[in-house]
């Protein structure tokens, strides 16, 4: 009778999953980004995975048809991971219907307030981008790690390896995976959940996820371009970060002419249109909507173009040979730059990860700013209390969904911006932690009032 029961559960909420995003897909049908060209193209800086799967679905079904069967499974992916991770919450906490109701709502709530919020013409599972399948893979990949943070079973440190490499070879944002899951099993092992033999498996898992993507990211190139190269332009954010962070003054860092030149031309134009830190003032907030607002004009409106036009006057090169040399000149200005304005770097990026904890949990706005950092402080204080209580598994989750959120603020605030794309993939974990949170601490409440009353 109970496994009847369970069974029916669990195709209650998989329907009821499917449906929201079948919903979506008649809605919103296929959109196109401002990067979707990118993917379709199959650039030289995108990684494999997704235009890959594009690729596929070109080869097999003929016209545009096939964008359509794309965002379709892109939909179903979604909905499966909302799936997986409501009934593994479920079962853990023997969830009653009520609260497996709540968590599938703040699933659903996350990604409509993503759509209104942001403005946007439709969900991310509709677009033809990279985190229409990135997210549901993160989801995906969280639930196993905290699994794994539950049980120490050698099939969730398998599956994390693997949902680690596919996210890897999706987008460069997701190298966070590779940070949280060796700090995930080395404080596992600190607190003596698993063995170090555990260990050294888990952290070779991480190694293995590695080697996979790079392996996959040649065999990918190789296949397209004809060459076992990888993808480049990696450190391309980085250099955008420095170049804004820098001054003419700083050419004199340069001990090639031709790079100490070209560094100047792409200065005096970021100079002169006021493009630089000298220029952002106020709060944290007005200083992160500078550096934003000037992100993209500094990278494709100055950086790009005079690299690509120092590259095609000095070099005859193969398309081939022009993006690896592109990736030389990002290594040259980085290893010239870094050392004389990681400070100034530092300030800029300190900025964006405030800015990133408030778009993980809300909004970077002024009132919402105090919400999410009151958010953060409740968090922590209803963290603090399940651990008092002894609570330890609903406190290796909420560590865990925390963890992975201050990876990828501090990443992304040190590689590029705090925009809500970049940041959305925790948000239903920590909305997900807190209510769990807050569930336990009614439910020791109503305990109290029972053994109370059987008292008196």
């Amino acid at each position: 009778m109970k496994e009847r029961k369970t069974k029916t559960v669990s195709i209650v909420i998989l329907s009821v999953s499917i449906l929201f995003y079948l919903v979506l897909f008649v809605l919103d049908g296929v959109q196109l980004s401002a990067d979707s060209n990118s993917y379709l193209n199959s650039s030289y800086g995108r990684e494999p995975l997704y235009p890959v799967i594009l690729l596929l679905f070109r080869t097999i079904i003929p016209a545009e048809g096939y964008l359509s069967v794309v965002v379709f499974l892109q939909c179903m992916l979604a909905a499966f991971s909302v799936y997986h991770l409501t009934m593994v919450l479920k079962k853990k906490f023997n969830l009653d219907h009520f609260s497996t109701a709540g968590v599938l709502f703040l699933q659903f709530a996350v990604v409509l307030l993503c759509k209104m919020v942001a403005v946007r013409k439709a969900t991310y599972c509709n677009e033809i981008c990279s985190e229409g399948i990135a997210i549901p893979l993160f989801t995906l990949f969280l639930t196993e790690l905290i699994v794994f943070a539950w049980y120490s079973q050698y099939k969730s440190i398998l599956f994390c390896m693997i949902y680690g490499a596919l996210l890897v070879s999706t987008r460069k944002q997701m190298y966070i995976v590779f940070v949280i899951m060796v700090g995930v099993y080395g404080i596992l092992w600190l607190c003596r959940r698993i063995r170090i033999q555990k260990l050294l498996i888990a952290i070779a898992s991480v190694v293995c996820a590695a080697f996979l993507a790079i392996g996959m990211d040649v065999v990918y190139n190789l296949g397209i371009r004809g060459e076992a190269m990888r993808h480049t332009t990696d450190s391309s954010a980085l250099v955008i970060m420095t170049i804004y962070s820098s001054s003419k003054e700083d050419a004199d860092a340069f001990e090639d002419e031709d790079m100490k030149e070209l560094f100047l031309s792409i200065m005096e134009e970021v100079e002169e249109n006021k493009y630089n830190y000298p220029y952002a003032s106020g709060n944290f907030l007005s200083r992160y909507d500078h550096y934003a607002s000037h992100y993209d004009k500094i990278a494709f409106g100055v950086v790009n173009p005079h690299f690509y036009d120092y590259l095609d006057t000095h070099f005859s090169l193969s398309e081939n040979e022009r993006a690896r040399k592109f990736d030389e000149i990002n290594s040259v200005f980085l290893k010239t730059l870094l050392p004389g304005r990681w400070r100034q770097i530092l300030v800029v990026a300190g900025s964006n990860m405030l800015v990133g904890l408030c778009n993980t949990f809300a909004k970077a706005q002024p009132l919402l700013a105090i919400y999410s950092f009151l958010f953060l402080f409740s968090y922590i204080l209803l963290f603090l209390y399940c651990l008092r209580q002894k609570k330890e598994d609903l406190c290796l989750m909420a560590f865990t969904c925390m963890a992975a959120v201050f990876v990828n603020v501090i990443v992304v605030g040190l590689m590029i911006f705090a925009q809500t794309r970049y940041m959305i993939y925790n948000m239903p974990f920590v909305y997900i932690a807190m209510f769990l949170m807050v569930r336990e601490i009614f439910l020791n409440i109503l305990t109290k009032r029972r053994q109370k009353k059987e008292r008196a």
